[in-house]
């Protein structure tokens, strides 16, 4: 018997150790996902769940920290109240409709209903006690020039009128009824006035009744969405039973919209993109196995890219899954590349082989595509960063389950083998890349690309990529109109020691405030000064009321019969400390930062110029200590100086946007050098030339697209090319160096279409910005798989390739 040749032998053993080598890898590989498997497992039965924070998505103001403090805790604040109005063409049943609507929302967990006659005890409690400090306009102005009489007049009209109401108790402890006509002059544009203990209006000959509620939890929690959509359910039920509108306002049913709308489009775009998939799959390899390779890479890949972004940043966002989803159309082109080869290939097949054969070129394209996702984390914005983690920990671990499991999961030939089919695409393209038709499609693309660039336009308001149903927003308006209160983001924002510095640099501004509304800077401005002024003004009002007790007292004794004659208590400054207790009953922004600072906002509306509002900045009251001011220089004497900052926080973060945008053609611009440099150093200056031209004129394609549509274009547009590059290079990538085979052909097709899915069903999403990316990215792509075979050729630098039929 013949010994074996010693090369047989030593070939043997290679290919012995070449396995045993990829065995241990892919164990390790297994152990790996396994590992993360148990981490995500762990984390969602703890309670993880995906944000919904609109704002989690956007940077933090580093710069001026005590701002990115105040929006937060205004936030939380915020974000727990609801507002109702009942309304109906008839009083008394808009009134039945209203009491019904009070006590469903009575018996709904996780929800306080505001009582109207509770808020009014409550200013009673708190502010009663400085009724000698808290003075109406036309009082102050009586007592300044000397006519306290004229308030002891009022007073005692006040008294004598049957209609006032005015019981033995009020008028034994405040006898010139000065905290009535202070809180009646505090409350005069209220719209609602009391009866029968609600909230009631007339409006264009229908009536409305307002209810006030809040959540005890968070709107981002979600109990409080659960609570919410309950809410909307009997909403809808009373609208039908009784014949009435229920308009509703509060953070928690945007929050909880954006949370359902994510889950539907999650649902939508990953399904769909699976569904798609399967089909391809099924309809072109006509077995189960591919399927179940298939699922297993991205299965495999979506638990990765969940747990690295989860190790990251400590959590997810409803908007990275969205986005996320789409991973799915690109993470199994590296399966079909593999399942195409193994299909296309003869009997001489051997897996391990196999995967060392397309590796190089599957490497090279994770890189460009991971290269073009990390560029995403030079950006700013959170939600971007984790778009970048998800999407680059998912390829990976898709490239890697495909490379280290298929070889041991396939190691026979496919039963069926679509070398028809393949061998077909493989002469349309050879065809189509020497007919006119390729030449008709390169002129049309850059015909329709000079087109659109030349009508382009961008606006990147913030405010655009915040979707919201229609209907919402009009009862928002509604609401808005009803109550004379509109939802200003446009704000003062003042930080200082406590509150009391706070009403004193408040009481200067203001002043400054009044005539830019008479010039028609701003419409108007509201704040908690307007209600509880500075201790200075407080002084100066008790001073008054003495003069008045000294001159009037024994007028208004005689003149009501009085057994004893009005006295003043000591003088007391507001205890803020305890008017803690009114912040839940009030319309205005106030409280204490986790730092112990105090904050404060004066709200602004109807601005027209942010100029002179930006000058505000420097503003230094007297008698105040400053940040950067030379009384202020020694922090450690001065911890909490005032601030004083007006805060438009959607501009800001559109104008961030717009830089972003900029910074993102720069990055894309640096990523197409580094990539051609590389190609050239490893192959030549002509072939990197090639490789980049396909999704570089895709790109530009993509670009034009809104331009063409006649939409806005927006910083998603941009970003979408960073993808374009690193997905459309894979395609140039693929076709120059394995153009020949019939298999490339094949794979290219199933690539191209999955990723056209999954990029496509994004377009049609009703996030503005989710909808911008997925058309420029569906758009790109398309055009990439259409010029990619133009600019190759059937030269080869990849040695070692098997056989193929």
């Amino acid at each position: 018997m013949a010994k074996p040749e010693p090369h047989a032998q030593k070939t043997d053993f290679n290919q012995q150790h070449k396995l045993s080598r990829h065995k241990k890898l892919a164990w390790l590989w297994l152990c790996c996902q396994l590992t993360l498997v148990a981490f995500l497992t762990f984390n969602m039965v703890n309670g993880l769940r995906p944000q919904n924070n609109f704002l989690a998505l956007l940077p933090v103001d580093e710069q001026r920290p005590w701002v990115q403090d105040t929006i937060e805790a205004a936030a939380s604040s915020l974000e727990r109240r609801l507002v109702f109005i009942i309304g109906a063409d008839d009083k008394a049943q808009a009134q039945q409709a209203a009491q019904k609507w009070q006590q469903t929302l009575t018996n709904i967990d996780n929800i306080e209903v505001l009582s109207p006659q509770a808020s009014q005890q409550a200013y009673y409690q708190q502010l009663f006690p400085y009724r000698y400090e808290l003075l109406d306009s036309q009082a102050t102005k009586w007592l300044s020039q000397q006519q306290a009489d004229k308030v002891t007049q009022r007073a005692m009209a006040q008294i004598y009128n049957p209609f006032a109401g005015v019981s033995a108790g009020e008028l034994k402890q405040d006898p010139w009824l000065l905290f009535r006509h202070y809180m009646q002059q505090r409350f005069a544009d209220n719209r609602f006035d009391l009866q029968n203990g609600l909230l009631h209006t007339q409006h264009e000959h229908k009536d409305y009744f307002l209810i006030q509620a809040k959540l005890t939890s968070g709107a981002y929690a979600r109990k409080s969405q659960q609570v919410v959509n309950d809410i909307n359910r009997q909403a809808s039920l009373l609208e039908q039973t009784d014949k009435v509108e229920v308009l509703r306002q509060g953070v928690a049913f945007y929050v909880t919209a954006a949370a359902t709308s994510a889950r539907n489009e999650i649902s939508l775009i990953g399904g769909g993109s699976l569904l798609g998939i399967i089909a391809l799959i099924i309809l072109t390899f006509k077995s189960i196995r591919p399927l179940l390779l298939c699922l297993l890479s991205i299965s495999l890949g979506v638990i990765s890219a969940a747990s690295a972004t989860i190790l990251f940043f400590g959590g997810i966002h409803s908007f990275t899954l969205v986005i996320g989803a789409s991973l799915i159309g690109v993470s199994v082109d590296y399966a079909f590349h593999y399942l195409s080869y193994r299909a296309c290939c003869n009997n001489r097949w051997d897996s391990i082989k196999a995967a060392a054969h397309l590796r190089p070129v599957l490497v090279l394209g994770l890189a460009s595509s991971v290269l073009a996702y990390g560029a995403l984390l030079g950006a700013q914005f959170p939600g971007l960063n984790q778009v970048a983690v998800f999407s680059s920990a998912g390829l990976i671990a898709s490239l890697l389950s495909v490379l280290l499991f298929y070889p041991l999961l396939t190691k026979t030939t496919a039963r069926h083998q679509p070398i028809p089919l393949a061998n077909g695409l493989l002469a349309a393209i050879k065809g189509y890349q020497q007919s006119h038709l390729g030449k008709m499609v390169l002129t049309t693309l850059l015909l329709l690309s000079a087109l659109g660039i030349s009508q382009l336009h961008f606006d990147d308001d913030v405010r655009l990529l915040q979707s919201a149903p229609a209907w919402l927003k009009h009862q928002e308006a509604q609401i808005s109109t009803l109550t004379g209160v509109s939802q200003s983001q446009q704000w003062m924002v003042l930080t200082g020691h406590d509150q009391a510095q706070l009403r004193e640099a408040e009481q200067t501004l203001s002043r400054q405030l009044q005539p830019l509304v008479e010039r028609g800077v701003i419409s108007g401005f509201s704040g908690v000064f307007q209600l509880l002024p500075a201790n200075s003004n407080l002084k100066h009002n008790y001073q008054q009321v003495a003069k008045l007790v000294d001159n009037q007292a024994q007028v208004l004794q005689q003149n009501l019969g009085l057994t004893a004659r009005p006295q003043l208590p000591a003088f007391t400054p507001l205890n803020w400390d305890k008017l803690k207790q009114l912040a839940p009953h009030m319309p205005y922004l106030w409280g204490t930062l986790a730092d112990g600072e105090a904050y404060s906002v004066i709200m602004l509306t109807g601005v027209t110029d942010t100029t002179p509002l930006m000058a505000l900045q420097t503003l230094r009251p007297q008698g105040i200590n400053h940040a950067n001011s030379a009384n202020s220089a020694n922090q450690a004497d001065n911890p909490s100086p005032l601030r004083i900052t007006y805060v438009s926080r959607a501009d800001e973060i559109s104008q961030l946007l717009g830089d972003y945008r900029s910074d993102t053609l720069t990055m894309l611009l640096i990523a197409y050098v580094v990539v051609f440099i590389g190609l050239a150093l490893k192959y030549s200056a002509w072939d990197s030339l090639l490789l980049l031209a396909s999704p570089l004129l895709a790109s530009l394609f993509a670009i034009a697209l809104p331009g063409l549509f006649g939409i806005e274009a927006n910083v998603f547009n941009v970003i979408a090319l960073l993808l374009i590059f690193g997905i459309g290079i894979d395609y140039s990538l693929f076709l120059r160096f394995h153009l020949g085979q019939a298999h490339a052909a094949l794979a290219v097709l199933l690539a191209g279409l999955t990723t056209l899915l999954s990029f496509g069903l994004m377009a049609v999403s009703t996030n503005h910005g989710i909808a911008s990316f997925g058309l420029t990215i569906a758009g790109g792509i398309l055009a990439s798989w259409l010029l990619a075979p133009l600019f190759s050729t059937y030269k080869n630098p990849l040695q070692g390739q098997q056989g193929e039929s």
